[in-house]
C-alpha cells in the first residue's frame, strides 16, 4: 500500500519534492545572486549619491521618473493627469501646503 501512495504522489506536481542536489544547487545560486544584488545596490547608492552632490540630482524625483518611464503609456497619462490635478486643487505649487487647512 505504501508504494501505491508514493506512486500516486509522484504523479502530482505539487507533491513531487526536489532532490538534495537540486536544493543545494539552488541555494548556492541564490546566495551568489543575492551577494551580486547587495553589491549592485551599494554601487547604485554610490552613483546616486555622487549624482546628488555633483549634478544636483533630486533622488526621489529621479526615481519617480524612472518609474514613469517604465510605466504603460495609458497608466502614465492617468498618473500625470491625477498628479497635475491634485497639485492644482491642493495648491501645492510653491506656496501651497497640503496640510494647511487640516489644523
Amino acid at each position: 500500500m505504501a508504494s501505491n501512495v508514493s506512486s500516486l504522489r509522484e504523479e502530482k506536481d505539487e507533491t513531487r519534492l526536489p532532490t538534495k542536489d537540486q536544493l543545494v544547487k539552488l541555494a548556492k545560486r541564490h546566495d551568489s545572486l543575492k551577494s551580486d544584488m547587495d553589491q549592485a545596490r551599494g554601487e547604485l547608492g554610490a552613483v546616486m549619491k555622487d549624482a546628488e552632490e555633483t549634478s544636483n540630482i533630486h533622488r526621489a524625483v529621479f526615481k519617480l521618473c524612472r518609474k514613469l518611464d517604465n510605466m504603460d503609456p495609458d497608466r502614465r497619462f492617468s498618473f500625470l493627469a491625477h498628479f497635475d490635478h491634485y497639485r492644482k486643487t491642493l495648491e501645492l505649487d510653491r506656496d501651497g501646503s497640503l496640510f494647511e487647512d487640516a489644523v
